[in-house]
């Protein structure tokens, strides 16, 4: 564990590789590119639809429902963003994958520290979007809903809905992985607690 704790932020900014800084960057602007173009699509589709062909019945209709839901959900799912991280990545936790057997994409083994470093990062990295992108397509499939059932013809308030996806794709420009973004919190979230366990 020693050559973990001497690690030092201007040391991983230095010893990062930049092909997998790019990786990581390209598996963000992916995860946030499909929300992007499926609320394109339902941008479009509304205002390709003639709003006199609707009238929204609230007895027929399950996207007040949905919607209410989603407030449910958001917040559950937003609190998890903090609880999973910390649960998995525990002082315990850090160390015992740093030490375990991790493996690349190719099924090799990665045996240097840095590598080890990098999967955890990008494991904590995939965890918070994928959380994000369940809230923000779930609030896109009810706003999708509510342009077919005609209900946000008759409450623009259902625009709303686009919230989580903002949300999102602020989380990802604010923690897009840069070199000095990824060595600081490699710091912060892996060596940080790592060291607590060590003192």
């Amino acid at each position: 564990m020693e050559e973990y704790l001497s690690l030092n932020r201007s040391e991983l900014q230095i010893k990062l590789p930049d092909q997998e800084v790019r990786i990581s960057q390209v598996i963000c602007l992916a995860m946030m590119a499909g929300v992007i173009v499926f609320s394109v699509i339902i941008l479009y589709m509304h205002s390709v639809m003639n709003t006199e062909d609707y009238y929204f019945n609230p007895e027929n209709s399950i996207s007040p429902l949905l919607a209410k839901l989603l407030i449910i959900i958001g917040l559950i799912m937003y609190s998890l963003i903090y609880i999973i991280p910390k649960f998995l990545f525990n002082p315990e936790g850090i160390k015992n994958r740093l030490s375990g057997y991790v493996v690349t994409n190719q099924g090799d083994p990665q045996t240097d520290s840095i590598s080890k470093l990098i999967y955890l990062h990008r494991t904590y990295m995939l965890i918070q979007i994928a959380v994000l992108e369940f809230v923000a397509l779930f609030g896109l499939v009810i706003l999708f809903l509510s342009i077919q059932e005609g209900v946000i013809y008759a409450n623009s308030d259902y625009w709303l809905l686009l919230t989580p996806l903002v949300i999102m794709i602020l989380f990802i420009i604010k923690n897009f992985p840069t070199k000095q973004k990824m060595a600081e919190q490699i710091e912060n979230n892996i060596l940080n607690p790592l060291r607590t366990i060590t003192k």
